[in-house]
């Protein structure tokens, strides 16, 4: 199961009409301030003047002042990144997985209103992603301790064996996809199931893009990036949602809140945890291939 399916398992928050503020009420000056290199960068240098370019400014007496470069933002230490949904894409075959037509062409009519719905949630979309690192230490019996805070799980144990360090990260299509969530609920069902398999396919995409760009950057620095996992993977308690909103705060960063039975709105939202080590396993499984629940009807 995908972190995007695990999420609504338990229920779908967008069976009600949302009502959160979104990133851009919650934090609108916080988001471009230094959380994203790319946001902080164009924010600066609005006429795109390039971002290792030193500024010249010219005071009152006319006097001209140099300043130096912007240092390079350290892509590993965390950051706020976003995407047009139309650049990111929505995986056909992802997708089809999520309607369970696994292998099969589910005929011109529905592809036609595939194509529709994909269209309409490009338009409303808004992939966005805040994430940042901390230490990882393990305690007596060998399970992780993240940020001082244990966490008993065997699976994660497992995922983050020799690493030094994790990034927590959370992720979102924003409250505009649950609105035409619920709008599609009310007024075409069919169409509503198509726009919730497209919105997980859209979201874990925009992840594994994100994802392949930090495993860039941290083999630059010698480290190799672990799998995201999930709460509700396999034996990681889904109540671990508590303390990684205690530490990443995606309410603020994100718009993305909790409700009391663990669930996030907007409901199209994932966090994660990814180990950084200086051991390369191997392993690139993410989502359903990373996860023990052999008896999902959503896995791939």
């Amino acid at each position: 199961m995908s972190e995007t399916e695990k999420n609504g398992r338990e229920g779908n928050a967008s069976d009600h009409p949302p009502d959160v503020r979104t990133a851009a009420d919650a934090a609108p000056a916080e988001r471009l301030s230094g959380e994203n290199g790319a946001a902080a960068a164009s924010a600066e240098h609005p006429s795109g003047e390039s971002d290792g370019a030193a500024a010249s400014e010219e005071n009152r007496f006319g006097e001209r002042h140099v300043s130096a470069a912007p240092e390079e933002p350290d892509v590993l230490a965390g950051g706020y990144r976003s995407a047009a949904a139309s650049e990111v894409g929505i995986p056909r075959k992802d997708l089809l997985w999520y309607l369970g037509c696994r292998g099969q062409d589910p005929g011109p009519e529905v592809n036609r209103k595939i194509d529709k719905v994909c269209r309409e949630l490009e338009e409303h979309a808004a992939p966005a992603l805040f994430y940042l690192r901390f230490p990882l230490t393990a305690d007596s019996d060998g399970y992780p301790v993240i940020a001082g805070v244990p966490v008993r799980s065997g699976n994660l144990r497992k995922n983050l064996t020799g690493c030094e360090s994790v990034l927590l990260c959370a992720a979102t299509l924003g409250t505009e996809t649950d609105r035409l969530l619920y709008r599609y609920a009310q007024t075409d069902l069919s169409g509503q199931t198509i726009l919730q398999a497209a919105s997980a396919a859209l979201l874990e995409a925009f992840l594994d893009q994100e994802q392949d760009r930090i495993r860039r950057e941290a083999a630059g620095q010698g480290l190799y990036l672990r799998p995201r996992f999930s709460p509700g993977y396999g034996d990681f308690p889904l109540e671990s949602q508590l303390w990684i909103f205690d530490l990443l705060k995606p309410g603020r960063r994100l718009g993305i809140t909790l409700t009391s039975s663990l669930l996030m709105i907007p409901s199209k939202s994932v966090t994660a945890v990814a180990g950084l080590g200086r051991k390369d396993i191997g392993c690139r499984k993410n989502g359903c291939e990373a996860c023990t629940l052999t008896s999902c009807a959503f896995r791939r």
